[in-house]
């Protein structure tokens, strides 16, 4: 064989070679982004809670060292509070590493919510002591969502109270004002309720030894003229009642990418009895809810009947509308 030809020879193998190299390299690159397709078909979508179509309002109470709280307690109310913030709304009670247990006085809502309790963490409903509404302990991380759906053990005449809440900062930066409008709906003549009012922060300024942070931790109570208790409410159909209350900024902290403007989140809940007892809750607010209109759009549809997607005067158009009640 020439030399010439051993050259032809090592240059045909060398040319195969690279072919089946780069075929090769082709396939493995083709193989991985089928995998990361395949990936990103499967990811797992965020799970929503079904609303009951009313207000629920629950209270917390769980510990900087209690593992399921941190774990799975703290976490399924985040998660819920995310989902259908706009009617759901609780306070925490929160052991912190370095404050301890918050004086909670003259309400002491610590141990009311404890009561019947054997250990953290414990959440309560509507104000519940027993039955589904009264948790204690948790698992997975949307423990709360069966029995928010279910209704959160809240009255039966819900939809006949109304509540809108607004803050205002003063023009120094240190004030907060906190306003509460009230409207009873029912028939009776009239209704005598209580006021549950607590300033919160959004975002706890204390973190679980994990680094989660309880979410509505309690801050100050909203109290009556006396300082003794909540305020007591007359209300008469269709009339609104106005509270208010003037707060310092630094109740709150500011935390977890809040400035302390962000974190004042004050809780407020209708209740028909005082805070010594178990009461019936009525309805609850916080800055995110808005009032549940009865009558509601949920699907709108325009549709040019000449085929085209915009619209000039003197086209005709078909309009679907879908309309959804709200109501309990």
């Amino acid at each position: 064989m020439t030399t010439a030809q051993r050259v032809n020879e090592l240059s045909s193998i060398t040319i195969a070679i690279l072919m089946l190299t780069m075929s090769a390299v082709g396939f493995f690159l083709i193989e991985e982004q089928t995998t990361e397709r395949e990936h990103l078909a499967v990811k797992e979508m965020p799970r929503f809670a079904t609303s009951p179509g009313h207000s629920v309002f629950g209270e917390y109470v769980g510990a900087h060292w209690c593992g399921p709280c941190m774990d799975s307690a703290a976490p399924s109310l985040v998660n819920l509070k995310s989902s259908n913030g706009e009617d759901f709304t609780f306070v925490s009670f929160y052991e912190s590493e370095s404050g301890g247990w918050p004086s909670d006085g003259p309400i002491y809502r610590t141990d009311h919510v404890m009561a019947a309790s054997s250990g953290y963490p414990t959440f309560a409903f509507a104000d519940a002591q027993s039955g589904s509404c009264y948790k204690v302990g948790s698992v997975g991380t949307d423990y709360y969502d069966a029995d928010y759906e279910a209704g959160g053990c809240m009255s039966s005449d819900v939809s006949e109270y109304a509540m809108e809440l607004s803050t205002v900062l003063n023009s120094a930066g240190d004030e907060v004002t906190i306003t509460v409008e009230v409207t009873y709906l029912g028939s009776s003549a009239l209704v005598v309720v209580y006021l549950y009012g607590a300033v919160t922060e959004q975002i706890g300024g204390d973190a679980y030894d994990n680094g989660n942070r309880p979410h509505h931790n309690w801050r100050e109570w909203l109290l009556n003229s006396n300082d003794n208790g909540f305020e007591e409410l007359t209300l008469t159909p269709n009339n609104v009642a106005e509270r208010t209350w003037t707060v310092p900024l630094n109740t709150v902290r500011a935390a977890g990418g809040n400035t302390q403007l962000e974190n004042f989140w004050p809780v407020l809940a209708l209740m028909d009895g005082p805070h010594a007892s178990y009461n019936t809750f009525l309805s609850a607010v916080d800055l995110d809810m808005i009032p549940l209109v009865d009558i509601g759009v949920s699907d709108f549809q325009v549709e040019n009947q000449n085929g085209n997607l915009g619209f000039v005067p003197g086209d005709i158009l078909d309009v679907s509308v879908e309309i959804t009640n709200n109501g309990v």
